[in-house]
């Protein structure tokens, strides 16, 4: 009976919460500097709702905060969360091409012990903690493809999450956790025809994870290629990212129904 309740309270939360009248939302620059650099995150919050809210942190892809991490950020500032948009590049960093942007990210990579991507994300979720009426006991961290990479090398890091979602990351790392490092349960969205993530990657991920046993869910979607859950992504998968409608919209709710678990 509890758990019915709780749906249709959950349910009602929604719709008053996705009214035009009600669902509105702010979005906040944030700047906060990290090893002497400036960074400038985003902050994304309902406007109307007066209580700690869970936090959720985005981790975008790697061009940089794009209109798809913000488009995500306010869908879920309107179901009730706090949002933090991190910058793992630094203020006014941001790609507009595949060469810029692999210029950018590719010294995170380079790092084999992948500190600078750990502590840069570890700052970043520092910078949610300090939002006001934020739920400090329910923290989750997300990312799509390089910020899957960053979610889920935050999590390696050891650090405390209720949860963590990789949308078409790379998984495996030169750094793996090691017994007790991962405190989080884990969601994995994974593109099972992404030639940039093969087969033989989510294979060693889930040795790494069933070795240190820790609690993960992977989602493999059949037809699905790198990039899936962006619309800026195009549609024709034979050049290995594309959009992917019915992927994204399962991603979602895979998500959401994952969050509500974790609470």
């Amino acid at each position: 009976m509890q758990t019915i309740l709780k749906r249709f309270v959950t349910f009602l939360l929604f719709l008053l919460l996705t009214s035009p009248l009600i669902a509105q939302v702010s979005e906040t620059p944030q700047e906060y500097t990290f090893e002497g650099i400036t960074f400038e995150g985003q902050a994304i919050r309902s406007e109307i709702i007066e209580e700690d809210q869970p936090g959720v942190l985005i981790f975008p892809q790697w061009k940089g905060i794009s209109d798809h991490e913000m488009r995500w950020g306010r869908e879920l500032a309107k179901l009730g969360y706090a949002v933090f948009v991190a910058d793992m590049y630094g203020k006014g960093k941001r790609a507009t091409s595949r060469k810029e942007a692999s210029a950018l990210a590719g010294p995170f990579y380079q790092d084999q012990s992948r500190k600078m991507m750990r502590d840069r994300a570890n700052a970043a979720l520092e910078q949610l903690h300090a939002q006001p009426m934020v739920d400090d006991e329910h923290i989750y961290a997300i990312g799509f493809c390089f910020g899957g990479t960053n979610t889920l090398e935050l999590v390696r890091s050891g650090a405390e999450l209720a949860g963590a979602v990789s949308f078409h990351g790379n998984l495996t790392s030169p750094h793996p956790a090691g017994e007790g490092e991962i405190k989080a349960d884990l969601l994995i969205c994974h593109g099972g025809s992404d030639p940039h993530v093969p087969w033989e990657d989510v294979t060693t991920f889930r040795g790494e994870m069933e070795t240190v046993g820790a609690d993960y869910r992977l989602v493999v979607y059949s037809d699905a290629v790198h990039a899936f859950t962006d619309l800026n992504a195009g549609d024709d998968p034979s050049v290995g990212a594309a959009y992917n409608e019915a992927a994204a919209e399962d991603a979602w709710k895979q998500m959401m129904r994952f969050f509500e678990e974790q609470r």
